[in-house]
């Protein structure tokens, strides 16, 4: 089922946001904040993290590919997902500090009832007119519902908004469905097996990177703090600490969490490097 060519709901979003981008560039507004974002970005670390992702992503598909599991054909799907699911785990990587189920729950999730359902309906799309005119009518209605949500007074209206969603879930799943039925021979392939099976085996793949990228922020954003904290009070303390931690914790980031948001409040009492280690000794996990 992978192919280079785009479908006609593909074309349509890519037509509205062309549309979006002559109506928002010219605005000076626009551009500058922009601007501020590309900044943000790439005169950051975070600019580092986004290229080891694109590396590290590059290497599961080459190895992949030497494994014949991935096929050229898998590009386009390979480049969505990339955009979507990939930079999404990645922009949220810094929840798994508070969430010790983080990664357990991206594995379940991409094993889940959604991501079938969202494969099985975005098999197949309809003429492209009706696409320009289905893809802005579920953006509005989505956009109508966040809003919604934020005031009790509208609750009425949401309700009403959401059962025009499922209405319309429903609807291309039917759709999707016949479409299945009639082209039951081509449906049931190992191409389809192997499409279906791309976006949930490029995440799982995808997690120790994210896994590895978590634990070094843990990392920086303790060590930081207890420099803050200790430095002046007791230079010396600060490398044993560092040292106590690393001793500790290793490449364990759900200990090094817990750690992280025992020591904290202790830490700015500490006065000498002796205290630095009964602090770092006395932590139960």
């Amino acid at each position: 089922m992978s192919e280079l060519l785009f479908n006609n709901r593909e074309c349509a979003i890519a037509i509205w946001l062309y549309i979006a981008a002559i109506g928002l560039l010219p605005r000076k507004g626009f551009r500058k904040s922009l601007a501020g974002l590309a900044r943000s970005v790439f005169g950051t670390k975070i600019c580092f993290f986004l290229l080891g992702l694109i590396a590290y992503v590059a290497l599961i598909v080459f190895l992949s590919a030497k494994l014949n599991l991935w096929e050229w054909q898998m590009l386009k799907e390979t480049v969505y997902w990339f955009f979507g699911t990939a930079i999404v785990i990645f922009a949220n990587m810094t929840d798994a500090k508070k969430d010790e189920h983080f990664f357990r729950k991206k594995v379940v999730g991409t094993l889940g009832f959604a991501v079938v359902l969202e494969f099985v309906i975005g098999l197949y799309s309809f003429s492209l007119p009706v696409e320009l005119i289905l893809i802005p009518s579920i953006v509005l209605i989505a956009g109508m519902i966040v809003v919604a949500e934020t005031d009790q007074k509208h609750a009425q209206a949401k309700k009403f908004l959401k059962f025009v969603m499922s209405v319309s879930g429903i609807f291309l799943l039917l759709y999707t469905i016949g479409k299945i039925i009639h082209n039951f021979a081509s449906f049931f392939t190992a191409a389809t097996l192997k499409d279906f099976l791309l976006h949930p085996a490029l995440t799982i793949a995808l997690l120790p990177f994210i896994y590895l990228l978590a634990l070094y922020s843990s990392y920086e954003s303790l060590f930081r703090h207890i420099e803050f904290a200790v430095e002046k009070k007791s230079p010396e303390a600060v490398p044993v600490l560092k040292r106590k931690i690393l001793t500790l914790c290793h490449v364990n980031l759900r200990r090094l969490n817990t750690l992280s948001r025992t020591v904290m409040p202790q830490i700015w009492r500490v006065t000498n490097k002796e205290e630095a280690i009964d602090t770092i000794t006395n932590i139960r996990f």
